[in-house]
């Protein structure tokens, strides 16, 4: 039922998190009394959501008929009197983008709520969940009151979220403002049961730790995390031909992988394909890599150009067991072989080639840090259609 106790929901325009807790709380018949936009979400932040949800978290719409106030800045004095003058009791932090001080704190009757992704105290700051998979510990959402601190304030309940029931760290990234959603309803029903005093408990300082952004090098570990709980042992080692067996062959007369590949051109046969391999084993200028789950072969990944006085290479992949599909297996093998570019290779940059319509591949790219660099037009023909070609690179010297 709808808390008696008067609400203010603040966003940013353009978020993320303020439409998801909205969305919740007209769901569950917690509709906030205002819903006050401060400010716009950057376009860089919103690539940064979409970079580390793979595009999974999809932006709710706020329903027209819903009254949005909006506010340029949160230190305009306008927003707080309309706090004061309209007696709000509580303050939603919704992803305002914003710390607030004691004397906009002091503008709600009762508090401003904020909801986090992690574990207080030990998991105050940035990266929560992260930092959490990254040592081994269970995800928490926090409900708590804002202070004047970061993530100091009072806690009025945490709920433990579980990130194993995930395909992968996007999902589960997409996924945890959900459970924040969940967490902030049962701390609105708390505090219009119990009141303030009554549903609250101070932050212990003994365990208590801030945490920086998590490094892209942790962040990996944790994708790897991911991939462990799906039962993935992945490895790359160059190919040989004692690798090459039928079901190899196989995979390049399955019309799902060979549909956005050259190879839909080619015939395959055990010989010929270990004379490839043969050849790529020879040839200083190649290295082809199989992709193993444990000793099974599961997929190939290839870097050409190992000999270019310009330090440059260009490499492609495919992962012809489509059970691995969607399991974070391409994502894994590009990332080995941007590592092997840099401290083995030495290499200078990577780049690839690929069909528009390989969406899939255009994410494993993109969330390996390559960038868009151009595009040819109708430069590929593959199952009686014409595709652009564009083209990705990577700088290994930033």
């Amino acid at each position: 039922m709808k808390t008696s106790l008067k609400t203010a929901l603040f966003i940013m325009e353009d978020n993320f998190v303020g439409p998801e807790y909205l969305y919740y709380l007209n769901k569950n018949n917690y509709t906030p009394d205002f819903i006050i936009s401060v400010g716009r979400f950057k376009e860089s932040q919103d690539q940064i959501e979409l970079k580390r949800t793979d595009g999974q978290w999809i932006k709710k719409i706020i329903p027209t008929n819903q009254k949005i106030y909006k506010f340029k800045s949160h230190k305009d004095n306008e927003l707080w009197k309309f706090i004061s003058d309209n007696a709000i009791d509580i303050i939603i932090q919704g992803g305002a983008g914003f710390i607030f001080s004691q004397d906009m704190i002091n503008t709600a009757k009762l508090c401003v709520l904020n909801i986090h992704p992690g574990k207080l105290p030990e998991y105050r700051g940035n990266s929560a969940p992260e930092w959490a998979i990254y040592n081994g510990d269970l995800v928490h959402i926090t409900g708590h009151v804002i202070d004047q601190g970061v993530d100091t304030g009072p806690i009025i309940t945490q709920k433990v979220l579980n990130y194993k029931q995930y395909i992968n760290y996007y999902e589960f990234r997409a996924n945890v403002y959900h459970a924040c959603a969940d967490v902030l309803i049962k701390s609105l029903k708390i505090l219009n049961k119990n009141g303030i005093e009554n549903s609250t408990n101070v932050q212990s300082e003994e365990n208590a730790q801030y945490r920086d952004r998590i490094s892209d090098e942790k962040l990996s570990v944790v994708k790897e995390k991911f991939l462990e709980l799906r039962n993935l042992h992945l490895s790359t080692r160059i190919l040989r031909e004692k690798d090459i067996r039928k079901e190899y062959v196989e995979w390049f007369a399955d019309e799902d992988v060979i549909r956005f590949s050259d190879n839909q051109y080619r015939k395959f046969t055990l010989h010929n394909v270990k004379d490839y391999v043969k050849n790529c084993l020879s040839d200083s200028n190649i290295d082809l890599l199989g992709i193993f789950d444990n000793k099974k072969h599961i997929g190939n990944i290839l870097i050409r150009g190992l000999d270019s006085v310009h330090k440059r290479a260009e490499i492609s992949y495919v992962v012809g067991n489509k059970s691995y599909w969607g399991r974070g297996v391409g994502s894994f093998a590009v990332n080995e072989i941007i590592y092997k570019a840099k401290n083995d290779y030495k290499l200078n940059k990577l780049f690839a080639g690929i069909a528009e319509g390989n969406i899939g591949s255009i994410k494993v790219l993109e969330k390996n840090g390559f960038s868009l660099e151009g595009t040819r037009i109708n430069h590929l023909y593959y199952g009686g259609k014409y595709y652009n070609k564009i083209n990705y690179g990577l700088l290994l010297s930033k």
